[in-house]
């Protein structure tokens, strides 16, 4: 069974696309038990590596077996993936030069590009600081969360407001 959580490209067949330096492996995928805060149950493959799952599986898709042999979804996981990739960001970034190459190429990753899009369609490609122009840009609030920042770090801006952010001239 695979399991896709973004829209193109699709990932590796099987695979759950994650963070650039982890896809996760189908081999790497058990099927695990999730209760929900409403109390009811669902069925999910979790990658054991980093914590991510896919949709939930319909009950019925499953033998007795399978669900009644199927571990609790382990919620910790994905939060300790977080803070050891958060450690390697930092570690990365101090040592400058490496942390910019790293960078680079996450900027031209398809997780990044899918990021992108989604912040462009959430603020309907309208720059997000001066609300006028057309967003031709996708800037960090923050640099904390780095390859696996939420949406809620990014910002889509115009290129005259970008430049302002980061105390650029603009070309008028």
């Amino acid at each position: 069974m695979s399991i896709t959580r973004y829209r193109v490209p699709p990932p590796p067949r099987g695979a759950i696309r994650q963070e650039p330096e982890h896809v996760c492996d189908p081999g790497a995928q058990e099927l695990r038990r999730m209760e929900t805060d409403g109390g009811s149950v669902q069925y999910r493959l979790q990658c054991t590596v980093c914590g991510a799952s896919g949709n939930a599986i319909a009950h019925n898709r499953l033998n007795v077996t399978e669900r009644e042999n199927a571990p609790p979804y382990n919620r910790s996981l994905r939060e300790q993936f977080y803070r050891e990739m958060a450690e390697r960001r930092h570690q990365q970034r101090s040592a400058g030069t490496a942390w910019t190459e790293w960078y680079a190429q996450y900027l031209q990753s398809y997780i990044w590009k899918d990021k992108r899009d989604l912040v462009f369609n959430r603020a309907a490609r309208v720059c997000e600081a001066c609300g006028v122009a057309r967003a031709t840009n996708v800037h960090h609030l923050t640099y904390d969360h780095v390859g696996a920042e939420p949406l809620f770090d990014l910002a889509a801006v115009c290129q005259s407001c970008h430049d302002e952010i980061h105390g650029r001239e603009t070309a008028t």
